[in-house]
């Protein structure tokens, strides 16, 4: 009877395991394969390292910089993400600055300390390699059930289906390399909240400031600007940002450019914090202007492998 039992329970084990494995299987082919409309996409393409031009920050990143507003060429992306803050691309800056390649990283910092933001979905980080600092700085929970194919899709079944689903049939955006923006008519309701359009008069932590500061002293080759997007009717409260500025004033192979105040007109708004397509347009042919005046300054250096965007 025993044997009976255990023999039954190993074919449901054995069952179990064949099935997930297929499942696993076939969101990784038909769902999480490498193409644009993927959540794990950004984070793949990142770890490649074959762009020269990297944009790093959160969902104010992904719907602000538009690739090919400011630069000609295959060499740029955009690896904004949403919901991540500042928690993420000192991470993937400590990554890109170890690579042995030079880039132009752009970043964009958000409101109001270097620990503002989460991991916020598991998905992003599905094909992370385990020796990345990203990967070392996930919760363990996180760590512990992406590690493992197909112990990594436990629990996620429905949220990566809905999500590949959503992005695959994707017409409710403007989709371009790594750039998302949408393009349904605001909310009202999403201006409800004037504050969180202004910077906090919380001070940086040291030991953030402290761990940013070695990447940046480690870094020899990559340029480093760091950009302070607007927001729709701040105050222009920029101690933060003017913290780091103050901070790595001196430092080699960073900038700094703010654009506080800029665009104030609602027309340039999806919220108190995320441009229109429109808005995006604008600004992003502001940032293009200001960066050729910076490299034609010898204030940075723009790789060789893309071109400003020319408008006639």
């Amino acid at each position: 009877m025993m044997r009976k039992f255990l023999i039954y329970v190993l074919f449901i084990a054995g069952s179990s395991w064949a099935l997930s494995s297929v499942i696993a299987w076939s969101f990784e082919t038909l769902f999480l394969a490498k193409t644009e409309s993927q959540v794990n996409y950004k984070l793949s393409r990142f770890y490649d390292f074959n762009d020269d031009v990297l944009f790093l920050g959160s969902s104010r990143a992904e719907q602000s910089f538009m690739v090919d507003t400011i630069f000609n060429g295959d060499h740029a992306y955009n690896y904004g993400l949403v919901g991540t803050g500042n928690w993420l691309w000192p991470k993937l800056l400590e990554d890109a600055v170890a690579n042995d390649k030079p880039e132009l990283i752009l970043i964009n910092v958000d409101p109001d300390s270097l620990d503002h933001g989460t991991e916020w979905n598991m998905s992003y980080y599905l094909d992370v390699p385990h020796h990345s600092t990203v990967f070392s700085a996930l919760k363990f929970t996180t760590r512990r059930r992406i590690r493992f194919f197909p112990f990594k899709y436990f629990g996620q079944y429905i949220e990566l289906f809905r999500t590949g689903i959503k992005q695959w049939k994707n017409s409710t955006s403007y989709d371009n390399k790594g750039t998302n923006i949408s393009i349904k008519p605001p909310n009202p309701a999403s201006f409800f909240n004037q504050d969180m359009a202004k910077d906090s008069v919380l001070l940086c932590k040291e030991d953030d400031l402290q761990i940013l500061s070695e990447i940046l002293l480690k870094n020899n080759q990559d340029m480093v600007v760091f950009i302070k997007l607007p927001s729709y009717q701040e105050k222009g409260y920029k101690i933060f940002f003017n913290q780091l500025e103050d901070r790595f004033e001196g430092v080699p192979l960073t900038y700094f450019l703010d654009y506080t105040g800029e665009l104030s007109n609602k027309s340039n708004w999806n919220d108190h914090l995320h441009l229109n397509l429109g808005g995006a347009t604008k600004f992003s042919k502001m940032l293009r202007r200001d960066l050729k005046l910076a490299a034609d300054s010898n204030l940075i250096e723009i790789p060789p492998s893309v071109q400003f965007h020319s408008f006639n």
